[in-house]
């Protein structure tokens, strides 16, 4: 199944399936230490369901984009907005391409 159809069941049904919430901790131990008998020595680790994580990835872009689309933002808090990827750096190019 597409992820974006899945996402945007999501939104349109104002839902997020338990499934996608569900996580698991993994807790292992540290290299090197004398003594494995306090917390310290061990290193928890949360996994999160994947395709969750994809979803509120695709959400969290179309929140960015529709807020800068619909001047939600305001021009001297766009420098704020997340730029990590390429995809994101096109978009926020595009925008400032299409206001100019």
């Amino acid at each position: 199944m597409n992820i974006v159809n899945i996402a945007n069941s999501c939104i349109n049904l104002s839902h997020w399936p338990s499934y996608l919430k569900k996580l698991m901790l993994i807790i292992i131990s540290k290299l090197d230490k004398t003594s494995y008998d306090t917390s310290k020595s061990f290193q928890p680790i949360v996994l999160l369901n994947i395709v969750g994580k994809l979803i509120k990835n695709v959400i969290s872009n179309r929140i960015q984009v529709h807020s800068i689309a619909s001047n939600f933002i305001h021009l001297n808090q766009i420098d704020d907005i997340k730029k990590w990827s390429t995809m994101d750096t096109g978009i926020f190019l595009t925008y400032l391409i299409c206001i100019g």
